[in-house]
């Protein structure tokens, strides 16, 4: 399954700040359920993708409470 570029202008394609591009990341990964006639491995990758954005997020979250 593609990821959709919907959310992101042409000139902001790859956000210069980490918190936009985890942002960006995450609308275009948002969390879900496996799709009804989606292949075992293509949840599991989209899954592996989400579990990164959420670390990702996680470390942001900490690294702003610092």
């Amino acid at each position: 399954m593609k990821a959709s570029a919907e959310y992101v202008s042409d000139d902001k394609a790859i956000p210069t700040l980490s918190k936009d591009l985890i942002s960006q990341l995450s609308l275009t990964y948002p969390p879900r359920c496996k799709l009804p006639k989606e292949l075992e491995e293509d949840h599991q990758r989209y899954a592996g993708k989400r579990e990164l954005i959420d670390e990702l997020i996680e470390l942001l979250a900490d690294q702003e409470d610092v």
